[in-house]
């Protein structure tokens, strides 16, 4: 039997992408995505219950992508995995999940739309990254 660890996220920016060089010369971004899921209470009213996502992303191609459009509040789709890390502090186990999307692994990621405050600038577009970047043919 397949089993697939495989995440879908479709939500905004929280934060500007942050994004950094690891101590190899890799780089990485970091985003914090919201998602909203919206249900009926008894009473019959719509809420909104907002859910926040940590999101790793590694790729050269997009990185540089992210860099040019991730800024706070763009329409975001997530291509991933769950991950879990676990790390040992002052004799405490803690852990932490987040999505992890890299182009090798099938990750993606995708601005839909842009931030109000860059709707000056056309909309993204999958040429925005270099050929060959993070691509898989």
């Amino acid at each position: 039997m397949l089993m697939n660890n495989l995440v879908m996220l479709k939500g905004r920016l929280g934060a500007d992408a942050e994004i950094r060089t690891t101590n190899n010369g890799d780089r990485v971004a970091n985003l914090r995505v919201v998602t909203i899921d919206l249900y009926k209470t008894k009473g019959g009213e719509w809420k909104e219950k907002p859910e926040w996502h940590r999101v790793t992303v590694w790729g050269d191609g997009t990185i540089k992508y992210l860099e040019k459009h991730g800024t706070k509040g763009a329409l975001i789709d997530v291509l991933g995995q769950n991950r879990t890390r676990k790390w040992e502090a002052n004799g405490v186990d803690h852990y932490s999940t987040e999505v992890v999307s890299d182009f090798r692994a099938g990750g993606e990621v995708k601005i839909t739309s842009l931030a109000k405050a860059d709707k000056d600038q056309p909309e993204p577009e999958e040429a925005d990254r270099e050929p060959g970047e993070d691509q898989a043919a």
